[in-house]
């Protein structure tokens, strides 16, 4: 269940150019 939201906002960090 929680991965799906940390894929999604890790997703958006991504998107957003932040890289961890």
């Amino acid at each position: 269940l929680y991965h799906g939201v940390v894929a999604s906002f890790a997703d958006a960090l991504r998107e957003a150019g932040i890289k961890f």
